[in-house]
C-alpha cells in the first residue's frame, strides 16, 4: 500500500490476506452480501447532501 505521496505505509502478508479472505467468504458466501449489508442505505448514506 502507498500513500498519495508514494511513501509505503505497511505492508500484509499475501498469507494473511489470503486466511482472511477464506474466513469472509464462510462468514458471507458469494450471492449473500444483501443479507448482511443494506447497500441501498450505505448508498443513501454516502449520497446524503450532495445535490
Amino acid at each position: 500500500m502507498r500513500s498519495s505521496a508514494t511513501r509505503p505505509l505497511g505492508s500484509v502478508k499475501a498469507s494473511a490476506v489470503s486466511a482472511f479472505l477464506r474466513r469472509t467468504e464462510v462468514m458471507v458466501p458469494p450471492g449473500t452480501e444483501h443479507r448482511h449489508l443494506d447497500l441501498e442505505e450505505v448508498v443513501a448514506r454516502l449520497t446524503a447532501g450532495s445535490e
